[in-house]
């Protein structure tokens, strides 16, 4: 379990436990609207049965998830992908993959025994591979070097470290990184120093963080770019495609 945070692992164990209730609970509902054109939705429990409402149509919905516009090119998601809050770590992804899993390393990662991204013009990720557009859809995706380029460029932000015990952030150690952009300022998002999966281990976590860019690297086409930090220096930095690094999504 990670110092005040979910792991990916429960926190996914979570989320499909909750989705599993909802269609359980959808079910009863759309066998209710198809049987003989029923528009009643009726709850079974301990045998006995509960009429709830009257319906004409059932809708999903797709999540919302919110951005913070600091006045920069895109605007940047309030959490990374798995995580509710901020402050929480979410889940950890290789490069090019779109779930979690249980272990880091070369042999687990999925695209380790294909060609694909070996190719000297093949540098960024295909929409099929981006864990913030297949998971959260929409325009959510990956943000580029450039982009965290941008977000690093100290005319545009200030990065402030937050250290343990803080009250904004629950605690949690990372950056706060503020727009300085002229009806901007203010607005800000954290970065929690989640550290990295290698393995099935979680390295670094509390004193470092690493969220991956959609930018695979220029002359070793194994590693691919990725925003860390360690207190007082933040920058791009190289790293192995398998490992296990936290996303932060972008938009439009």
């Amino acid at each position: 379990m990670l110092s005040g945070n979910e792991s990916s692992e429960s926190l996914y164990i979570n989320e499909a436990r909750q989705m599993k209730r909802t269609i359980l609970s959808l079910f009863v509902a759309v066998a209710s609207l198809t049987a003989g054109a029923q528009t009643d939705i009726w709850y079974f429990q301990n045998g006995l049965a509960t009429k709830v409402a009257q319906v004409d149509s059932i809708v999903f919905k797709a999540p919302v998830y919110e951005c913070v516009d600091l006045g920069l090119s895109v605007k940047w998601a309030v959490c990374n992908i798995g995580a509710t809050k901020p402050y929480e770590y979410g889940a950890y992804f290789s490069w090019a993959e779109t779930s979690p899993k249980d272990a880091y390393t070369w042999e687990d990662y999925e695209i380790n025994s294909s060609a694909k991204y070996e190719e000297i013009s093949e540098k960024t990720l295909n929409a099929e591979d981006d864990a913030a557009t297949v998971r959260w859809e929409g325009s959510w995706r990956l943000p580029t070097i450039d982009e965290i380029n941008e977000l690093l460029n100290t005319d545009n932000c200030t990065w402030e470290w937050q250290a343990s015990g803080n009250r904004e952030y629950n605690g949690v150690v990372g950056y706060k990184v503020t727009s300085k952009k002229s009806g901007y300022e203010g607005n800000a998002i954290f970065l929690p120093a989640a550290g990295y999966r290698d393995d099935e281990n979680v390295l670094n976590e509390g004193t470092q963080g690493y969220y991956w860019t959609s930018t695979r690297a220029n002359m070793n086409p194994s590693n691919a770019c990725c925003l860390n930090y360690v207190f007082g220096n933040p920058t791009p930095l190289y790293v192995s495609r398998f490992c296990g690094i936290t996303v932060r999504p972008v938009c439009p």
